[in-house]
């Protein structure tokens, strides 16, 4: 997978990595989809509990 030679993948979420470091097209849709179920996971922005009400962001 990749986008061609003129295009190279960086990726920073802010936590662990807070400088944005070159990756591979597979690292940067697995560092992706590591962040998307941290932020699913994370009950501040998805409540799980019934009853509980969705912050705005």
């Amino acid at each position: 997978m990749t986008a061609g030679p003129k295009y190279e993948y960086r990726w920073a979420d802010g936590v662990q990595i807070k400088k944005p470091i070159e990756v591979s097209a597979p690292k940067y849709v697995e560092y992706l989809m590591d962040w998307i179920e941290t932020q699913l996971d994370d009950e501040s922005i998805f409540p799980q509990k019934l009853g509980k009400i969705f912050n705005s962001l």
